[in-house]
């Protein structure tokens, strides 16, 4: 087979693997789509190549034909110019392409990401030790007043079953998360105004502290203003979660309508208003977004660090079929570089900010089993089990192929345990993991 016909069979195999992506039920086989998705990208500079190579093909012999047929020796001699330059260009386009077409040795990445996750491994150990720390996730209400471009529970999906749980749900998620030995309970929602909301969720908070008085309480409840953060801190939450997505206002709004309700910088203002009220202040980023690059990447880890956040939790982007940007998935980076690239990320931020608490992503096991294990040994020492009912927390669905929807609390607490302790990391249970170097340390004997 000479080398024409090798380019068109994989092209005519990239075109069946882009019709494949685009039917939405391959989003119900993870693992396929994992693997449609990455050989539709491994194919796609090889088909864009052979693309320009035909058209070099196609200029060659206009020029053939020219000089055949032309008299004018003007014409002639730029005829001649241009064939000279095709063939250059034609030669050196297919020795790039035979390159392309060699089997590529995976181990060659693999062994230098390893390197940079054993330095930011060893740096978790000495500044902080081998210790992963539990949080209570309970997804208090899927009602959002947002309408980001990427996340299932925007306010215009309407395919989305709505729920806000109960006083008696919310409270018998927290006893799990005492019971089960976790050190602090995460609630997060929707973003939600009004003074229902806010009085409903003071309540809850103010219960839950008075209770259990032992368990932090972090929220991740969208932008408020800054006398609802007072009134929440007040009440007894002393962390709050509010990721910013990108650092990049360019970037934000490819992800986010540009209207009043998604501001970037209202959001980076929250932050702002959250550190001055007093609370450990957590932020984060997704992972290849459209139109991402490795340079707005480098820009998130530099704005961790001069914003000098406590606590991060970012993951891969996984789209979800039901927002406006699932029309863009064919343009994003593979599912397993999504994935290695999220590691990495925690990898470097952990060798930048050795003290942090860094989240080990639940979407990072919709694209690999071990996905929250090996975060984990790349420098996270966060989870956050996920201790909503069973019956709601399916409905909380933020991105496709959502794990642990099936799992009880303690089911999910035992495979956490399992994968964690045997690979040299030690849970403590009953701790909330606060940072050495935070003023919280400070004030827990009157809290």
């Amino acid at each position: 087979m000479d080398i024409i016909d090798k380019l068109e069979a994989i092209k005519t195999k990239w075109e069946s693997l882009k019709e494949q992506l685009n039917d939405p039920e391959l989003m119900n086989d993870m693992k396929r789509y994992v693997k449609i998705n990455k050989d539709y990208k491994d194919l796609e500079p090889v088909v864009n190549a052979f693309t320009q190579y035909k058209t070099l093909l196609a200029n060659i012999e206009e020029a053939k034909e020219i000089l055949k047929i032309e008299k004018d020796e003007d014409l002639k001699e730029i005829a001649q110019e241009e064939l000279d330059i095709a063939i250059e260009k034609c030669a050196k386009l297919e020795e790039e392409i035979r390159i392309m077409l060699i089997p590529k040795d995976p181990q060659d990445s693999k062994n230098a990401m390893q390197k940079v996750f054993d330095k930011a491994l060893s740096v978790k150990a000495n500044a902080i030790g081998r210790f992963v720390y539990l949080r209570g996730l309970i997804e208090l209400s899927n009602i959002c007043r947002k309408n980001c471009l990427y996340c299932g529970i925007r306010r215009d999906n309407s395919k989305a079953i709505r729920y806000t749980l109960s006083h008696d749900e919310v409270m018998e998620s927290v006893r799990l998360t005492e019971k089960y030995g976790f050190g602090s309970v995460v609630i997060q929602s929707g973003e939600l105004l009004g003074d229902t909301f806010i009085e409903t969720l003071e309540s809850y908070i103010k219960e839950i502290h008075q209770n259990y008085p032992e368990l932090l309480i972090t929220l991740s409840c969208g932008e408020q203003t800054p006398e609802v953060y007072k009134r929440w801190f007040d009440a007894g939450a002393h962390r709050y979660l509010l990721r910013i997505e990108s650092s990049d206002e360019e970037l934000y709004y490819s992800i986010h309508p540009k209207d009043e309700n998604h501001s970037f910088k209202a959001r980076m203002q929250a932050l702002t208003d959250l550190r001055n009220t007093g609370y450990q202040v957590g932020t984060g980023v997704m992972i290849g977004l459209p139109n991402q690059t490795v340079e707005h990447l480098a820009k998130d880890l530099v704005f961790f660090r001069d914003f000098d956040v406590d606590m991060i939790g970012m993951g891969p982007f996984i789209e979800h079929s039901e927002t406006p940007l699932y029309e863009k998935r064919n343009q994003l980076w593979t599912l397993e570089k999504r994935f290695n690239v999220s590691l990495l990320m925690i990898a470097i931020l952990r060798i930048m900010m050795p003290t942090i608490n860094i989240a080990a992503s639940t979407a990072l096991e919709s694209l690999d089993n071990q996905g929250r294990r090996k975060a984990i040994l790349a420098g996270a020492n966060v989870v956050m089990p996920n201790v909503t009912p069973l019956y709601k927390k399916k409905n909380y669905k933020l991105y496709e192929n959502k794990p642990g929807i099936h799992l009880n609390p303690w089911e999910s607490l035992k495979s956490i345990h399992d994968s964690i302790e045997n690979c040299g990391e030690h849970i403590c249970y009953h701790n909330p993991g606060i940072p050495n170097n935070h003023p919280y340390n400070q004030q827990t004997d009157t809290i």
